[in-house]
């Protein structure tokens, strides 16, 4: 059985620390040992790179009784908004041409909605009521606002004898681009059925200025409006947009046309508010007189249009109430007229079930009979549904509204069991309880979904005493200069001594430590804080981060450390006493150390000397920000995506890069965004080509002779004596 979210952990931690030995450029044996010892420990460690993982449950949502095709017999929805729903094939985008293929966004007329989806529709298309939805991801919160938004414009256009809606009747309103941008394709799936009689609009600074450039491409797509130019002429009944283009819309004359002709029939019936939880503080504030101003233009009330605020998940007792109160004070809308509607997860439940004690080991080795069903194990699910273990794990997770963290996992299992565990054992049996289904139509015996964090790395500590009773029986004790080694900033170690940041030599490797000098005392320096884009900016090696150069403007440049005694003549011995970091004359508290004021060459035992090039510091911190780690946790993620699958395309995962395998990154910084990117794509290159050589090579070294073969061929070349 392969394991899952155990060999992900380990993977993910030894990746890790050693992609951050090797760029730190560190090399001293017991150090390295020693760091890779605390960085590889058990998540949440001292030390460690991964805190405890969270894990959640994800069992299936509660459907509701009702279908959709009962739901037009009940005069809830239309037949042609059930119809456009389930179209089966649709115009896409393939290839820059538009083609029929799949709609993955079908559902079909005999599919029976969340209960939460149509707590929703009935919330707001029969009480004409606000809604806020805060169920988890994957829920369908955007069904429970989409389809009555269409539903209801879908009557106007039917009562208008089907004669296309102009005017905003809709406004979407999204924090960023890249969620606007994501719902182009379902809009265009459900409103293709509709032609120009139900039109939407993607409204961000993307959009194109002019329709000229666009004809030919706007009469192939009826339902979406491409261009401002048109978006003017006759307003697009469904706008999706954000904050900073609304604004703008309301205060430039250009876009006076939109306000103006929807504002004469007061079309305005629906305000859409995705991710609200996003909105905080002076944010809320602002967003609250945002949307005054917007139904002021648009010539509406709050009782004229319905609001819809998606959210995550909140815990409490009052969970509910705070978030009528919240859309409240955003919208103006009563509270009374205000729903909030939750998803709910269906656990399955357990037959016939008792105590036997299974061994995890024998659990692990048991081999599906089909080998394309690797998780389809009737008998294994059956010894889960009798294990105290398994079920105890299950228990805790599906009893839990809130994500549950892997050490108190830890401890609720063996609360319960009567017995410990360590971290890896209760993952492998996540692993087998997550990777086992009685049939193939059946939920696996438990399904989670896991949060991981980790950590940045913001330099590296040392004790400066030489003697630390810390570094006793650790792999430092021998021929480690310093003392004790922590991956975490602290100013004291636990044996009473100043600890200081340490830095190696960009030429020799040398540790050194840093400090600066204040009322007598040696403290740590304070460096200003690093932008971590601009780690490697400036940098040879990948996210490599030396010293600000000598002098360099709001930079303050730190004295220098070294336990060379007779080192180089820009250092003096000097005693510093162990407790305060005073500088003071030789006593029995003080260690010697040699010191430097300024960023002078290397003072290592080799002799190096190394200054720096072209007017560099000579001294590396070990500092390595988001940019480093997402680059270093790519490859390592991507091993665990699953392959390329998609039934109409014309590719298999064997003839893509990666098996097709997917991933996407984040980051809060447009122009740090845009250096990584360059970089992954650059180390991409040189891994590909790195496999191509190697490749190459050995089908070189295949096709050549041995060395035995080809002194064999020799001798066969002189006559037998």
């Amino acid at each position: 059985m392969s394991r899952y979210f155990s060999s992900l952990v380990k993977q993910s931690l030894s990746r890790t620390t050693e992609a951050t030995l090797s760029v730190s450029g560190i090399v001293h044996p017991g150090l390295r040992e020693h760091l890779s010892q605390q960085m590889n420990a058990e998540c949440g460690q001292s030390g460690s790179f991964l805190a405890p993982p969270m894990f959640e449950q994800t069992f299936g949502w509660d459907q509701a009784d009702q279908t959709m095709k009962q739901l037009v017999a009940e005069g809830l929805l239309s037949k042609s908004v059930v119809d456009s729903l389930d179209q089966e094939k649709v115009f896409v985008e393939k290839e820059k041409k538009r083609e029929l293929g799949k709609n993955k966004y079908r559902f079909e007329s005999g599919w029976a909605p969340y209960t939460h989806q149509l707590e929703s529709w009935r919330s707001v298309l029969q009480k004409k009521n606000s809604i806020v939805v805060t169920s988890g991801t994957g829920s369908g919160k955007t069904e429970c606002f989409m389809v009555p938004v269409l539903e209801d414009l879908n009557r106007l256009y039917e009562a208008n004898h089907k004669q296309p809606l102009e005017g905003v009747h809709a406004l979407f309103l999204y924090p960023l681009n890249a969620l606007i941008n994501s719902q182009r394709e379902r809009l265009d799936a459900w409103t293709q059925a509709f032609g120009n009689g139900i039109r939407y609009c993607l409204y961000n600074g993307n959009t194109a200025e002019l329709a000229a450039k666009l004809r030919s491409k706007q009469a192939e797509r009826l339902n979406e409006v491409l261009t401002r130019e048109t978006m003017r002429e006759a307003p697009a009944p469904i706008l999706v947009t954000n904050g900073t283009m609304l604004e703008y819309m309301m205060v430039r004359q250009v876009d006076a046309p939109i306000l103006q002709k929807s504002r004469a029939g007061k079309t305005l019936r629906w305000i859409v508010l995705d991710e609200a939880h996003s909105y905080v503080g002076s944010q809320a504030a602002e967003l609250a007189m945002q949307l005054r101003r917007v139904m002021q233009a648009f010539g509406v009330t709050p009782q004229d249009v319905r609001f819809v605020a998606t959210s995550a998940t909140i815990a409490g007792d009052d969970a509910a109430e705070q978030l009528k109160t919240f859309l409240s004070d955003l919208s103006g809308v009563p509270i009374n007229q205000i729903d909030v509607l939750d998803g709910r997860r269906v656990v399955p439940k357990l037959s016939s079930v008792q105590d036997k004690t299974v061994e995890l080991v024998s659990l692990e080795a048991m081999q599906p009979k089909d080998k394309k069903e690797p998780e389809v194990l009737p008998e294994r699910y059956e010894l889960l549904t009798h294990s105290p273990e398994a079920r105890a794990l299950r228990h805790c997770l599906v009893t839990s509204d809130r994500p549950q963290k892997l050490d108190k996992l830890v401890t609720s299992m063996a609360a319960q069991v009567g017995r410990k565990f360590s971290q890896d054992e209760l993952l492998r049996w996540l692993d087998v309880c997550t990777a086992t289904k009685p049939d193939k139509k059946s939920e696996s015996f438990l399904k989670v979904r896991a949060h991981f964090f980790q950590r940045t790395t913001q330099g590296i500590w040392a004790c400066f005493d030489p003697n630390c009773s810390c570094k006793t029986n650790t792999p430092l004790e021998k021929t480690w200069p310093y003392g004790m080694v922590y991956t975490n900033q602290r100013q004291k170690c636990d044996c009473g001594a100043v600890v200081f940041e340490l830095a190696f030599c960009q030429e020799c490797n040398d540790p050194h430590l840093l400090a600066t000098e204040k009322n007598g005392k040696l403290v740590q320096w304070d460096a200003s804080d690093e932008d971590e884009f601009s780690l490697t900016e400036q940098s040879e090696d990948f996210d490599e981060s030396p010293l600000q150069e000598t002098g360099a403007p709001g930079h303050s440049v730190p004295s220098v450390l070294s336990a060379r005694k007779n080192g180089s003549s820009s250092y003096i011995a000097i005693q510093i006493e162990r407790q305060t970091g005073k500088t003071i004359l030789p006593g029995a508290d003080s260690i010697e150390l040699s010191l430097s004021n300024s960023l002078s060459p290397c003072c290592a035992e080799t002799d190096c000397e190394w200054a720096g090039r072209n007017g560099s510091s000579p001294f590396r911190r070990s500092l390595l920000g988001g940019p480093f780690y997402v680059a270093n946790a790519v490859p390592t993620v991507l091993e665990y995506c699953p392959d390329f699958d998609e039934e109409d395309s014309k590719f298999s995962a064997q003839s893509l890069s990666g098996r097709g395998r997917r991933l996407i990154t984040f980051t809060d910084s447009r122009q740090g965004t845009a250096r990584v990117s360059v970089r992954m794509q650059q180390e991409a290159e040189r891994s590909r080509l790195r496999g191509m050589v190697i490749g190459e090579l050995g089908q070189k070294q295949a096709a050549a002779k041995p060395e035995w073969q080809v002194k064999e061929d020799e001798l066969k070349a002189y006559p037998k004596i």
